[in-house]
């Protein structure tokens, strides 16, 4: 999905030519405070050159990607309420927040407005690409993600997607080796999850293992639910347990379901409540699925 990190220069806020000094003390301390992740702060300090300053697009990006970076989609789509057609990572950014707030034909008219202008935006590419798929899209998924590939190997990750979606497991492994080869180290989850549904559980496991290794986001609960649809509902504690520990919200609920499947009831309604807070109900509700 849309990277945060690439709407400015390594995921600094966009710097401002010389101009009022008090403004540009605050958006250089606004600067800093991002740095050092202190988004509450830098967003505080962007809002106050914003009034002194008054409307200033660069200003306004600032204050949408800070306010992107805590989550608060809504705040940033009012601080980016006036676009400029060729503010690409203004749109962009927006269209990534009406994405996550379910407004999805909003986000779509974003995106298309940047590739109306910049048809190579890798990102956005993707963006609209994963977006399509979601919907189930399949040919326009199949036509960005294709191009977003072609224009850079490592999107082969987002595009192994399109190949999973139409069966092809095989085409699917292929491309996720190359994004893994590239440096992808995010599609040796994807890996794994292949290998669990081809049956290939020992390969799936060392994929896993690996996946976390790296860092990736969704590794302890994946591997977590793989252990539990395999009935490895010890493993599946242990292993959930180290994410709960660590406050890995994604942990919590495979986490109360081997809670309760080891009989510790009281302690999973915990987890599952915590689960259900972040968002998670499904997962509790359901049971484990990929």
């Amino acid at each position: 999905m849309f990277n945060l990190d690439v709407v400015a220069s390594e995921g600094a806020l966009a710097v401002a030519p010389r101009e009022d000094s008090d403004t540009e003390n605050l958006e250089e301390a606004a600067r800093e405070a991002h740095h050092c992740g202190d988004f509450e702060n830098a967003e505080e300090l962007l809002e106050e050159a914003v009034r002194i300053g008054g409307p200033n697009p660069r200003l306004f990006y600032n204050l949408g990607l800070v306010r992107a970076e805590q989550g608060d989609y809504e705040g940033v789509i009012d601080a980016l309420s006036s676009v400029s057609p060729d503010d690409h990572a203004a749109l962009a950014l927006r269209g990534l927040s009406y994405e996550r707030l379910g407004k999805l034909d909003l986000a779509r008219e974003d995106y298309s407005r940047v590739l109306g202008e910049a048809p190579d935006d890798v990102d956005t590419l993707v963006n609209l690409g994963t977006l399509e798929l979601a919907q189930g899209n399949l040919d326009a998924a199949d036509r960005y993600l294709g191009r977003a590939m072609r224009l850079d190997g490592a999107a082969s990750w987002q595009y192994a997607d399109v190949a999973s979606a139409k069966g092809d497991h095989g085409e699917a492994r292929r491309l996720l080796q190359i994004a893994l080869d590239l440096g992808e180290r995010r599609a040796q989850l994807d890996l794994a999850l292949l290998d669990a549904a081809d049956g290939q559980d020992s390969e799936a496991e060392t994929r896993f293992l690996k996946a976390i290794e790296a860092g990736a986001t969704l590794g302890r609960r994946q591997f977590s639910t793989f252990l539990l649809l395999r009935g490895r509902v010890e493993e599946a504690l242990a292993v959930s347990g180290e994410g709960v520990r660590d406050e890995d919200e994604w942990s919590y609920a495979p986490y109360a379901v081997a809670l309760e499947r080891s009989l510790h009831h009281r302690e999973a309604e915990k987890y599952r409540a915590l689960a259900c807070a972040a968002g998670d109900s499904e997962y509790v509700e359901e049971g484990p699925s990929f």
